[in-house]
């Protein structure tokens, strides 16, 4: 058998005090994001989950000579962390960073097996993993927080579906591609963050690596999975004289975010 080992998966994403995305991406490990290994054919013969550093270690595979591939998927099913992070609500299709790496000569370890979700559209045929990746683990950092206040070691919340595409404003699937946000649709369970406009992630307004975006709307999908309710939803910002249970609401995903990102 053979043993694959990394130093770690890390996603390059940028955080800076300058207006937009700019200057140079830093890295941020991934946490417990799934890790698949395939053979030449493209077959998975191992499965795996990196751990809260972003490592993965101890996937034996047959010790057989040839290439092979690990990939790491933007989706999540441990007792850490249960979460999916989609391309689109028709494929509902993973987000995935792949690196190959040769077994020969009887070889029993693998190491040094680095992967990197890029930040920058130019790196990434414009698909960005890194934001991907980046909301993954904004709800594995809300789950640690989640724990650590409740003082529940085991707790880890229902899994939650999230919709994200670079480019794309997601109020798009509910006719209204103008109507730039990220939003919670309590009705389908499901998370929507906003990519851009019209393929544009450069001057149109992004939230997948606003963590404080990511996690007010995850607060509203706790707030309906563990909590109670009288909101009535809908189109609301900031210039609206609202309904107080509205408001209500979203002062809680206010507070949470907050919260999780002291």
């Amino acid at each position: 058998m053979i043993v694959v080992e990394t130093p770690s998966v890390t996603v390059d994403w940028t955080s800076s005090m300058c207006q937009g995305l700019c200057n140079n991406p830093v890295s941020l490990n991934i946490p417990y994001a799934e890790v698949h290994i395939l053979d030449a054919a493209g077959n998975i013969i191992q499965c795996g989950e990196t751990d809260a550093s972003g490592n993965f270690s101890n996937m034996q595979i047959p010790r057989a000579d040839g290439s092979y591939k690990v990939q790491v998927l933007s989706r999540s099913n441990t007792t850490s962390v249960r979460a999916s992070v989609l391309e689109d609500i028709y494929t509902a299709t993973p987000y995935s960073i792949e690196t190959s790496f040769a077994v020969s000569g009887g070889q029993s370890t693998v190491t040094g097996v680095n992967l990197s979700a890029s930040a920058r559209a130019s790196d990434s045929n414009n698909k960005i993993p890194g934001a991907a990746f980046n909301i993954l683990a904004n709800i594995y950092w809300a789950n640690q927080f989640l724990r650590s206040q409740s003082g529940n070691s085991t707790f880890v919340a229902d899994k939650v579906t999230i919709f994200w595409k670079a480019g794309f404003n997601p109020y798009s699937y509910f006719g209204s591609p103008n109507a730039l946000a990220s939003f919670y649709v309590s009705t389908e369970d499901r998370l929507y963050i906003l990519g851009g406009k019209n393929g544009d992630v450069k001057n149109s307004d992004t939230d997948h690596f606003d963590d404080s975006v990511i996690l007010h709307e995850y607060g509203h999908f706790l707030e309906a999975h563990y909590g109670h309710s009288d909101s009535q939803g809908g189109s609301h910002n900031g210039n609206f004289i609202i309904d107080p249970r509205l408001a209500w609401s979203e002062g809680w995903a206010n507070y949470f975010q907050a919260a999780v990102l002291d």
